[in-house]
């Protein structure tokens, strides 16, 4: 049972990382077109 916890907040932890760094690319490449135009 704690393992399966331990995985589950290790998938969780990796999926939300995932998501901040997609938002931050996503701010980058905002940024990016904006000062090219």
């Amino acid at each position: 049972m704690m393992v399966a916890d331990k995985r589950n907040n290790v998938r969780g932890e990796m999926l939300v990382k995932s998501i901040e760094i997609m938002g931050l690319l996503m701010q980058k490449a905002s940024l990016g077109i904006g000062s090219s135009n």
